[in-house]
């Protein structure tokens, strides 16, 4: 009678697992929004993804961290790449051309970075406020200020963290 437990059991199982590793992620992202990394990064090191989509995510969550945080001298030739691929992959993502875009101004080239993130700004298809930090980063004037303002207002902090809204 209990071996027609045992799938339910196993299923259930694997299902609470896979429900626990995407909560862990949703806090994780929740986490660089915010710009607490040094959290994001304990989250995800705290689990298994895999190679599927969760994995995928995992992956540009650390690219995103490496990003933002690694002085540019440091070991980062991947994040460039990765985004490049990603974007490649999954066309008409604006927030993967907004991570190409801020990788290129930080990695690369700041002409790629600008065309990048005006073709979303031209379509009003910014995707959060590092978009619009990254495009007050390449402009000047009133042109940076109105970047800036939207940036403000777009985003996400707790009463732990600071703006990120800054040059």
């Amino acid at each position: 009678m209990l071996q027609f437990l045992i799938p339910f059991l196993c299923v259930n199982g694997v299902s609470y697992h896979v429900e626990l590793a995407i909560q862990d992620v949703q806090e994780a992202e929740r986490q660089i929004e915010v710009g607490n990394y040094a959290d994001a990064l304990r989250i995800l090191d705290g689990g298994s993804y895999g190679d599927g989509d969760l994995g995928r995510r995992v992956e540009d969550m650390r690219a995103v961290i490496a990003m933002r945080t690694h002085k540019k001298n440091e070991i980062t030739a991947w994040v460039l790449p990765h985004f490049r691929d990603r974007m490649k992959h999954n066309k008409g993502e604006v927030r993967y051309q907004a991570w190409l875009a801020e990788a290129q101004l930080r990695y690369g080239s700041q002409t790629v970075a600008l065309a990048l993130i005006k073709e979303l700004e031209r379509k009003d298809l910014m995707p959060d406020a590092f978009a619009y930090l990254t495009l007050a980063k390449l402009n000047i004037g009133a042109q940076r200020e109105s970047a800036l303002a939207a940036c403000r207002t777009r985003e996400k902090k707790d009463e732990s963290t600071k703006s990120i809204c800054k040059i």
